[in-house]
């Protein structure tokens, strides 16, 4: 008997750290009036009222006033693929796996 059910979708940013920030176009420049909080992730989700202050006083001041924003800065997957690495343990690898026998 299934007593309760969940599902939906949880947002990953490869680097398992969320983007919040002015979003770069290809080239790198912020795209006018465009704006990126997103891959919070589950684990994540206590980032979310912090990250919606931040990117609240950027739009309406120019910089974030009471945290820096850049480690959350989108611009730093322009032009760089990163792995995710959650990914890790399902393909045997990485940390989470070592103590496990073949």
């Amino acid at each position: 008997q299934i007593i309760r059910c969940w599902s939906g979708l949880l947002d990953f940013a490869s680097l398992e750290i969320p983007l919040a920030g002015p979003l770069p176009a290809e080239d790198g420049t912020p795209l006018p009036g465009a704006y990126v909080v997103a891959g919070l992730t589950g684990h994540g989700h206590p980032y979310a009222p912090v990250l919606g202050l931040l990117v609240s006083e950027l739009i309406v001041s120019g910089s974030a006033q009471t945290l820096p924003l850049a480690p959350f800065d989108p611009g730093r997957y322009v032009g760089v693929t990163h792995a995710p690495t959650w990914l890790d343990p399902f393909r045997g690898t990485g940390p989470a796996t070592a103590a496990i026998p073949r």
